[in-house]
């Protein structure tokens, strides 16, 4: 049970809900197209989007972890790979998936040399351009977050004499990415 008043609230918003729906239904793309443009396709942006990753780790004491994870990035791919795929069921994802594009140009079967140099002009989600730009921008976050949680796990680890079971290793990665953003946060 709960408060008359309570409940008259949650009515209220609820009512609200359903009269914003249809603008919810056309105002989420238009916003996330926005959110895409700003973000993901703007150099500057990564820029600052590397620059404040690396003074978090700095502040968090995983900055040379993130150079480590960059060396075994190059030299030892199988062993970070296994570390990322460790993490994707625990949420390692910067959401760049549900960042929808506005679809401007239809796929033709025929090349089109313009639409070709438009699309990566564009930087559209089909075009090689775009689909780099992503990329860098997912992996901009991702590695600060694997290098965080590989500290934190070996600090974990060396603490208890043991290796961490499923429970524990969910519950520091929650720990060590809390200080980097969450993009997949709905919006209001």
């Amino acid at each position: 049970f709960v408060p008359r008043e309570v409940k008259a609230m949650l009515d209220n918003a609820h009512i609200l809900k359903e009269e914003l729906g249809v603008a919810e239904k056309y105002l989420y793309p238009v916003i996330d197209h926005i959110k895409l443009n700003m973000t993901v396709k703007n150099p500057v942006t990564h820029v600052y989007n590397i620059l404040s990753n690396i003074q978090l780790s700095a502040l968090n004491g995983t900055l040379g972890n993130v150079g480590r994870m960059l060396h075994m990035m190059k030299h030892d791919r199988a062993k970070f790979d296994a570390i990322v795929k460790e993490l994707e069921p625990f949420g390692l994802d910067s959401s760049l998936k549900e960042m929808g594009e506005v679809k401007l140009f239809t796929n033709n079967k025929t090349v089109n040399v313009f639409m070709s140099l438009v699309k990566n002009a564009y930087m559209s989600e089909d075009s090689k351009v775009g689909k780099a730009m992503r990329n860098a921008y997912d992996w901009e976050d991702k590695i600060f977050k694997v290098a965080a949680y590989d500290k934190l796990k070996s600090e974990k680890e060396m603490e208890l004499g043991r290796a961490l079971n499923d429970s524990e290793k969910m519950s520091v990665y929650k720990e060590a990415v809390a200080p980097f953003g969450n993009y997949s946060t709905p919006l209001p």
